[in-house]
């Protein structure tokens, strides 16, 4: 190496650690070129997941043995008593069956007739449609849905709700980084965890991210317009609950909260002072907990730690116990989630479920029906499992919906499923198409 060339490449890396220096000391103290930076790191990460094919993969689709799909389990012939419609990382189709595994209708949403100028997406290209799937969904009696619509290899993911009749002609859309659920009240508002990216410094944290995701509640109204957006990081900075922060954990900085369910109160608890009805009952995934936030004052109300690990769907039952998918809080053998009833008066779980197959790290749901038995969503796993009280399997279906990458078989991922009986469809079916 010539003495010039040498010269060269000692003044390049001088000046890349000058610049590196200056630019970690701009986001620790909020300098110049700090604010002039906003956004890049997380266009960067988005950039990164996009081109990386191996991480577009294993979001979306699952490595495991081929398996058996279809009807595994129908020990109660429940064909003619409801639908089941589920979505997944396959593509942005909801499927309804009925509990035979018969395909009886079809909703489909395309990220790109929907939001042609994809203004809301962080990549220095256009994505194609595979990109997008459906997240959540609400089924109307009269065949509309509402849909979230999700992405993988973006940051955020959560890039909108969109609203459909039965023939999936696009009634409104909301554009919004909207995350992970959204719950409708009875008077038809429709409240929903959104993104937002911000570099302000949060308060009682030690190691401050340069950008991260703040968690808001939106309330919009039945047409999808904004009524109010309400910040959860300075709701709990506001409460009494505040020292809720410390338990921010500091390899989740870019997402803090991800708070992953919403549940609306419809009853005041007499046993319980903190369910009061209107109130909406969260699930904090990152710091393994629940709060309840008043939608009207923007108040959190209570907030409290789980015996779960990265929970999701918390749902409120009749008999005043709390029912949630515990992602990662089962050790058993080689899976480790389960299915968890607990007593809100005490954190005791009455009920629990698991097997070795139920593992699912990233998606996971559940619904106590009227007849005592818990349907489960695994997501990872592809399974749609019903379980008696005893914890017998009554029906399991398993999605087959799959694809070959780099010469082997994946499978989707299941990323929600609901259940409704036959009399609340008022609407013509598109059977098999």
């Amino acid at each position: 190496m010539t003495d010039k060339v040498l010269a060269f490449a000692m003044l390049i890396v001088f000046f890349a650690g000058t610049f590196f220096i200056w630019g970690s000391l701009s986001q620790q103290y909020g300098t110049f070129p700090n604010k002039q930076l906003n956004g890049i790191w997380m266009i960067a990460d988005s950039i990164h997941q996009a081109m990386s094919l191996e991480d577009f993969y294993h979001e979306a689709w699952e490595k495991r043995p081929s398996e058996k799909s279809g009807i595994i389990v129908n020990t109660e012939k429940k064909a003619d008593k409801d639908y089941v419609l589920f979505s997944s990382t396959h593509d942005s189709t909801i499927r309804m069956l009925d509990r035979n595994g018969n395909l009886k209708h079809t909703w489909t949403v395309k990220f790109n007739d929907i939001w042609k100028d994809q203004t809301q997406i962080n990549s220095l290209f256009p994505l194609g449609d595979e990109y997008f799937h459906v997240r959540d969904f609400h089924l109307f009696e009269n065949g509309d849905v509402l849909v979230m619509i999700s992405g993988v290899g973006i940051s955020p993911w959560g890039v909108g709700l969109v609203k459909i009749d039965k023939d999936s002609n696009i009634i409104w859309k909301h554009t919004a980084y909207v995350n992970n659920d959204f719950e409708i009240a009875p008077d038809g508002k429709i409240y929903a965890v959104i993104h937002k990216i911000k570099s302000t410094p949060i308060t009682r944290w030690t190691a401050q991210p340069t950008e991260y995701l703040e968690d808001h509640i939106a309330t919009l109204s039945p047409k999808g317009e904004l009524v109010k957006e309400i910040p959860l990081l300075q709701a709990f900075e506001n409460s009494e609950y505040k020292s809720f922060l410390k338990q921010l954990e500091d390899d989740e900085t870019w997402d803090p909260l991800h708070t992953n369910s919403i549940h609306y109160i419809k009853e005041t608890s007499n046993d319980v002072p903190w369910l009061k009805q209107g109130h909406l009952l969260l699930s904090v995934r990152n710091t393994n907990s629940l709060a309840v936030l008043d939608p009207e004052t923007g108040t959190i109300t209570y907030a409290t730690g789980i015996p779960a690990r990265k929970q999701h769907d918390v749902d409120l039952l009749e008999n005043g116990n709390l029912l949630f998918f515990d992602n990662r809080g089962d050790f058993r053998k080689s899976g480790y989630s389960r299915i968890i009833e607990i007593n809100p008066k005490n954190n005791v779980i009455e009920w629990s479920y698991a097997d070795d197959a139920l593992d699912s790290k990233f998606y996971g749901s559940q619904t106590r029906l009227e007849n005592g038995n818990t349907f489960i969503v695994a997501g990872s796993s592809g399974r749609l499992i019903e379980v008696t009280p005893q914890k017998k399997v009554a029906w399991e279906y398993r999605i087959g919906l799959s694809q070959t990458i780099n010469g082997e078989k994946r499978f989707a991922l299941l990323t929600n499923a609901e259940l409704y009986n036959r009399e609340f469809i008022k609407f013509d079916l598109n059977e098999g198409k």
